[in-house]
């Protein structure tokens, strides 16, 4: 038998989602009741967003899900750069942000708006993500230039002076966002 690991209900009562030790998600919306693969590990914690669009989820295989509540099927955006399990998760009030604790201590803050997360990769990237980048990267969500003061970029191949791949997230672009809660 599967051991359900975490539990939540929308802030409107109307979806109640369960995660279970293999790292399954289950949600039921009204009498339908669907299970997704989520995670590699169990799910730890599962929360909503106060506005109702977002639900999370945080695993012991070190990520944490983002999922768009509208549309279930679509791949959730995987927030990893966690060095330990991920315990719990917490929105903040304004739906901008998920906070993440490991057991480790560490608290990792990660935006969740477009021009939040663009706000900070900016300054770290050379050009803008092109149309095949951004389907894959940020599934759902329909095309937007992030970085204005960079090439649009919007062609399926990339100009031959520009890299190839996306852009790596490199070290320390989050991390000014990570404290230790020390005792």
């Amino acid at each position: 038998s599967t051991r359900i690991t975490s539990v939540a209900i929308s802030n409107d009562g109307r979806s109640v989602a369960f995660g279970d030790q293999n790292g399954i998600m289950y949600i039921k919306k009204g009498s339908q009741l669907s299970s997704i693969p989520s995670h590699k590990a169990g799910i730890t914690d599962i929360i909503f967003s106060q506005d109702g669009k977002f639900m999370a989820t945080a695993s012991l295989d070190e990520t944490v899900r983002l999922w768009n509540l509208d549309d279930l099927t679509k791949e959730s955006v995987e927030l990893k750069d966690h060095n330990d399990k991920v315990s719990s998760i917490s929105f903040t009030t304004d739906n901008n942000q998920i906070m993440a604790s490991t057991r480790t201590r560490a608290i990792k803050f990660w935006p969740i708006q477009i021009d939040q997360m663009s706000d900070q990769i900016c300054n770290y990237v050379t050009r803008n993500l092109n149309d095949d980048e951004w389907t894959r990267y940020v599934p759902g969500v329909g095309y937007e230039i992030t970085c204005y003061n960079l090439d649009q970029n919007t062609s399926s191949s990339s100009p031959a002076k520009q890299e190839s791949s996306p852009p790596q997230q490199s070290e320390g672009i989050l991390n000014e966002n990570e404290n230790n809660i020390n005792e």
